[in-house]
């Protein structure tokens, strides 16, 4: 983690604890919007799947059609978030960006801390999306982002792979990378972008060096780059 200067924040980036800079104003609320809005129709369509499908472990590995595409939808938010936050901190943009670049964003907001569990789905275990995320295999240690990578570049033999087990985790990475970058009060039930289907059950704790700290008297925040 890098701290930031009294009365600076970093873009896209939210930070637990400390006080609280305007992450949702100016430049940031357009791609706030559309990340919100894109929470809850993900949510909305993997509420339609629970209609046919009942949430359990016991039913992981079902796959089909329907879920490859929720897949696709889930993962291309992720790149979308992804893309966001790195070209909001002015980061290179020398030839196309993979997973070897996205994993950088994980050092600097903790998201492989951040767990999510499924409302009233009492027995399902607690979603952990970017949980041993490394730069030594920034694709396939994300099992749900591999497996959406194995279908798109070879449907006929890795169709098997858009399971709802994939499809939770990848909704899950898209709902906490919208609080990664926003804050979960707007993600909570009751509040603009709350939904039915997804809650957050824990976040990175920052030390205290690296909360953001606003200038005593209530001075303007400034947004700054993160140094990736």
């Amino acid at each position: 983690m890098v701290p930031a200067a009294q009365g600076t924040y970093y873009r896209r980036i939210w930070r637990n604890g400390g006080d609280h800079p305007p992450l949702c104003e100016g430049v940031d609320q357009p791609s706030y919007n559309r990340c919100g809005r894109s929470v809850v129709a993900l949510c909305s369509e993997l509420e339609r799947v629970f209609q046919f499908i009942e949430p359990g472990t016991h039913h992981d590995n079902v796959y089909g059609p329907s879920l490859q595409r929720l897949l696709f939808v889930a993962c291309s938010e992720v790149e979308t978030a992804w893309s966001g936050i790195l070209h909001a901190n002015g980061y290179p943009t020398s030839g196309r960006w993979t997973t070897n670049d996205y994993v950088k964003i994980e050092s600097a907001t903790g998201l492989s801390d951040y767990s999510v569990k499924l409302v009233d789905v009492a027995d399902y275990p607690l979603i952990y999306p970017f949980r041993g995320w490394t730069a030594s295999s920034p694709t396939t240690s994300l099992s749900w982002y591999d497996a959406y990578n194995k279908v798109k570049h070879d449907n006929e033999r890795n169709a098997h792979h858009a399971t709802l087990k994939n499809v939770v985790d990848a909704c899950a990475a898209v709902y906490v990378l919208a609080i990664g970058q926003f804050g979960q009060n707007p993600f909570l039930p009751g509040d603009r972008f709350g939904q039915r289907v997804l809650f957050i059950e824990g976040v990175y704790n920052y030390h205290e060096a690296d909360v953001y700290h606003g200038v005593s008297g209530g001075g303007s925040w400034t947004p700054v780059n993160y140094p990736f």
